[in-house]
């Protein structure tokens, strides 16, 4: 009797591991990969920096915010989580003060993808 109790346990045993251990195998599909975004600027339709911006400001969802050089034209943001990211840019003179801006507008970044957006800033200064 202890021989057969012992042969049912492992029975039971490898049946559930073998019944448990394929989901292991189950695929549902890719896994979720992340987008890049490339972010360049122009100032009322023009190339070039102003003499009043030294620095982009780079508003990302109202909270993150990048700063790049404004002569480098552009910034590219990688590892982003798939969705659309509402971006603002913004020219920064030599202190800080915001000179420029453009409208925020979203932009969808997809797996495995670069998205690309220009923005046309337009002068604050009076």
């Amino acid at each position: 009797m202890k021989r057969s109790r012992k042969l049912m346990l492992l029975f039971v045993l490898l049946f559930s591991v073998t019944v448990f251990s394929q989901g292991c195998f189950i695929s549902t599909g890719p896994s979720a990969t992340t987008g890049d975004l490339v972010i360049s600027w122009e100032f009322n339709g023009q190339g070039g920096c102003p003499n009043d911006v030294r620095d982009m400001r780079i508003i990302i969802n109202n909270n993150q915010k990048e700063i790049e050089a404004c002569g480098a034209g552009k910034r590219r943001l990688s590892g982003l989580v798939p969705e659309t990211y509402g971006i603002r840019v913004q020219g920064l003179d030599i202190d800080g003060t915001v000179t420029w801006e453009s409208n925020e507008r979203g932009v969808l970044v997809v797996a495995g993808g670069t998205a690309e957006a220009e923005f046309n800033l337009t002068d604050l200064t009076p």
